[in-house]
């Protein structure tokens, strides 16, 4: 590849609004600040799932279930769960990224 397409390949991928090693250090950094409703099981039992949200490219989608092996995963919204369980097995919530702010945080 010649240097100046490399260059503006380059910028052109910096300039990317979202990228997977970003993804990863934004899930950690979700984790880092969400406190569980008092009826959730622990954090570390969750397999905890995150999407962009369609509706605000600034906010991510999160989806907390039980079951399977606990870890964290980053997938396209038509990927995410769909849970009909009610009570503290799912946990649903909100992270605006601007604002670093976590809303409409609730148990299933």
């Amino acid at each position: 590849m010649k240097p100046a397409t490399f260059l503006i390949a380059a910028m052109l991928l910096g300039g990317c609004a979202h990228s997977l090693s970003g993804e990863e250090g934004l899930m950690k950094a979700i984790e880092g600040s969400v406190s569980l409703p008092k009826e959730a099981a622990p954090f570390g039992r969750y397999r905890r799932h995150y999407t962009w949200a369609k509706d605000d490219p600034d906010t991510v989608m999160a989806v907390y279930a039980l079951g399977g092996k606990p870890k964290r995963l980053w997938l396209p919204e038509d990927e995410m769960p769909i849970v009909l369980d009610g009570g503290c097995t799912v946990v649903t919530f909100r992270y605006h990224l601007k604002s670093k702010l976590i809303s409409d945080l609730r148990c299933n």
